[in-house]
């Protein structure tokens, strides 16, 4: 398998940190419960299951029970998103996520809706920095200042280290490993991985390219903070027990607000680690 990333994984980033800070484990435990209190209440009324719907008014599949997975999918900024927590990460609502909301299967046939950019899961549990929320403009100017200066008067100011710097004092320290599959075994995968964060794991964010030309998807599966390597290194050792033993790599998402890409010309790898 060809591991050099044919589609940039990150061409609507812009949204990324907003939607991940959206989907807090807090906020979406309150959304989940009024979902349920919601649907609880109008199922006494009426005494049975109330029927759900897709966007389009379809009918969805008896297999996925209303009061397991459909209360904890959300639909931000077009992506379809699993939000689950320490209670409702059971077995039953994992497995209906997986088997409905396949990145493979995307048209008015499906449940993913044609134009869907990401499915992604949310377990929650996850580990933020203290520092506050993301400055992400701030961020881009402050690299657009340095990037004026390098190798002016004989300075280098773009330098790894100066980068971290950038992306800690902005708190812009997410960052993700990147797994790259064809239409064949996206779907597997992507099950594995859900699982392994679901389950093993029992934290964290990750999503699955579902809208491509192209035949290839993009899995990214996230840390919160590239400055703990720990935790970084744990991930890809736990992505090596689901089967990804080829090298993949990990991207800060700084690196994607400052513009550095492959060939850029500073020079400067924008993969952290290759793995």
């Amino acid at each position: 398998m060809n591991m050099e990333p044919r589609i940039d994984s990150d061409t609507i980033a812009s949204n990324l940190i907003e939607q991940m800070n959206q989907l807090r484990l807090t906020e979406g435990a309150g959304t989940m419960q009024e979902h349920a209190s919601s649907q609880s209440s109008g199922n006494q009324q009426k005494g049975h299951l109330q029927i759900q719907r897709n966007h389009r008014g379809q009918i969805l599949p008896n297999g996925l029970e209303p009061p397991s997975c459909i209360p904890f999918i959300r639909n931000d900024h077009g992506w379809v998103t699993c939000v689950l927590n320490d209670e409702t990460s059971t077995i039953s609502n994992i497995e209906s996520f997986i088997s409905h909301w396949r990145p493979s299967l995307i048209g008015p046939n499906n449940l993913v809706p044609e134009g869907c950019p990401w499915i992604a899961i949310n377990r929650g549990n996850r580990h933020t920095p203290d520092s506050g929320p993301p400055r992400i403009a701030e961020l881009e100017a402050a690299f657009m200042s340095l990037s004026q200066s390098h190798r002016t008067n004989g300075n280098i100011t773009l330098t790894v280290s100066a980068l971290d710097q950038l992306a800690c004092q902005f708190n812009v320290r997410s960052g993700k490993w990147m797994i790259f599959a064809d239409l064949n075994t996206v779907d597997s995968l992507w099950a594995n991985v859900v699982r392994m964060v679901c389950i093993h794991r029992q934290r964290g964010f990750a999503k699955v390219a579902a809208d491509s030309q192209k035949s290839d998807r993009v899995i990214c599966v996230y840390v919160d903070d590239f400055t703990d390597v720990k935790e970084v290194m744990g991930l890809r050792q736990d992505l090596r027990r689901i089967g990804v033993e080829w090298k993949i790599k990990f991207k800060m998402d700084a690196y994607t607000y400052m513009g550095i890409y492959q060939s850029n010309s500073w020079g400067i790898s924008p993969s952290r680690y290759v793995e």
